[in-house]
C-alpha cells in the first residue's frame, strides 16, 4: 500500500511517502518558513523523486496533534483536499502515535 503521510505538527513539518514497510521518499518542511508556503511543493516534490502521481497512491495519512493550531489546520486542509480530489481514504494520526 502507497500512503502519503503529512505531519505539520511541529516547526518542523515532514511529508513522506511510504510503500508498505519501505520509505521511498521524504522531506523535511524546514522551520525557516511557513508551512503554507512549503507543503504543497514539498508533496510535488517527493512525488516526482518516486515518479508516481497522486493517483498511484492508496491512501493519505495526516498528523493530529498534539501540535501547533496552524500548522495542524493547515496539514489537515491539505490533505482532506487531496483526499476529496482524488478519491483515496484518509487516515488521522495521532501524533504522539506516530512518535512512539
Amino acid at each position: 500500500m502507497r500512503i502519503l503521510a503529512i505531519d505539520t505538527s511541529t516547526p518542523v513539518g515532514s511529508i513522506a511517502i511510504v510503500e508498505g514497510a519501505v520509505l521511498r521518499a521524504q522531506h523535511i518542511l524546514n522551520i525557516s518558513a511557513t508551512h503554507n508556503q512549503r507543503l504543497l511543493p514539498g508533496i510535488d516534490r517527493i512525488l516526482m523523486e518516486t515518479e508516481w502521481s497522486l493517483n498511484d497512491l492508496d491512501a493519505l495519512a495526516v498528523s493530529l496533534g498534539p501540535g501547533s493550531f496552524t500548522g495542524l489546520r493547515i496539514g489537515i486542509s491539505i490533505a482532506k483536499g487531496l483526499a476529496w480530489a482524488t478519491g483515496k481514504p484518509l487516515a488521522g494520526v495521532p501524533t504522539l502515535d506516530a512518535l512512539a
